[in-house]
């Protein structure tokens, strides 16, 4: 369930991040009611970007229980539903690798921290600016510049 299911979701905000097109793509999910493995999708963009995808959702973490964080949004983990405010020891997240800096987006609780050659520091994110941007139907296109996000920005 987990590719077909949140998955789904991390796929869509590849395209926006790359503000590309996929060209190409493979990979393999679960089957409802099947033993559940490790999915993965890898994609290849029209402007050469590459994107992959991993999800654990039959697997344990490979993460540390410390190296997990305050969660400023509801999220599933590998032991269960974690609310707003709590701890998540396994945080999931995005990486996105770029020559001038990096990313770790942790999309559940709601944290962004950015990495380059002077060392790494959170950003903040607006709930507001992410209501604001889904009512107005903001995404890979909104037309008003929000959705037009590219890597090199970051």
């Amino acid at each position: 369930m987990g590719l077909a299911d949140h998955g789904i979701h991390l796929i869509d905000v590849f395209g926006w991040l790359m503000d590309s097109r996929v060209r190409a793509s493979t990979g393999r999910g679960n089957i409802s009611g099947q033993p559940a493995l490790p999915e993965y999708l890898h994609m290849t963009f029209e402007n050469n970007a590459i994107g992959q995808l991993v999800y654990d959702e039959g697997t344990l973490p490979t993460e540390l229980p410390t190296e997990g964080m305050f969660s400023d949004g509801d999220g599933w983990e590998v032991d269960g539903f974690v609310r707003s405010g709590n701890w998540s020891k396994y945080p999931s997240c995005i990486h996105v690798y770029g020559s001038a800096a990096s990313l770790r987006i942790f999309h559940y609780a709601n944290r962004l921290v950015r990495i380059d050659k002077t060392g790494a520091r959170q950003i903040r994110c607006s709930p507001v600016a992410a209501l604001h941007q889904k009512n107005r139907g903001v995404g890979g296109d909104g037309g008003d510049g929000i959705g037009q996000r590219r890597l090199q920005h970051f």
